[in-house]
């Protein structure tokens, strides 16, 4: 949390969430659930999302509202503590019934967009095949910058010849 956010000195010392990149806040189940919520398949987290930029749950995909502050609550077992900063374009690989990531690498891909107040967002996508090193030999890899500012525009960094990308 420190290393994203070295400004706000409230995360020097947090060791119970942290930034799986730029842009995906986690906050994993660490406490023991009481017998009431372990009934009730629940467990209890606390986090504290960071102010100066707006937060999306990644499972309801709505706004959240308190910043800067220690939230504490009760969620299903199923469902984590993930949060996406507003500003960012974030590719969800769709593999319902697929569990190896070799395995579908090829199935469809979903852009999931977080816009910030300014209703501005970017990301980008990699992928190589999955299995060989040409990525680092052979320069075999694609990236695509994503930009959406009302509506979206793509820009390819790498030859994706290899790849099922559209042409933009």
């Amino acid at each position: 949390m420190w290393f994203e956010f070295p400004d706000l000195s409230e995360f020097y010392t947090v060791e119970s969430q942290f930034m799986l990149g730029d842009s995906m806040l986690v906050a994993p189940k660490i406490e023991t659930p009481t017998d009431i919520l372990e009934a009730q398949h629940m467990q209890e987290v606390t986090f504290t999302l960071p102010t100066g930029s707006k937060w999306y749950n990644y499972y309801s995909k709505k706004v959240e509202t308190v910043t800067g502050e220690a939230v504490t609550r009760n969620l299903p077992d199923l469902e984590q503590a993930v949060f996406i900063k507003g500003g960012s374009v974030m590719p969800v690989l769709l593999h319902d019934d697929c569990y190896a990531l070799t395995k579908c690498i090829n199935d469809k891909i979903r852009l999931d967009v977080y816009i910030d107040d300014n209703n501005h967002a970017s990301g980008s996508l990699y992928t190589d095949d999955g299995t060989s090193f040409k990525h680092e030999t052979d320069a075999e890899f694609a990236e695509v910058n994503f930009t959406y500012d009302g509506g979206f525009r793509s820009s390819r960094v790498s030859d994706a010849s290899l790849y099922d990308f559209p042409k933009s």
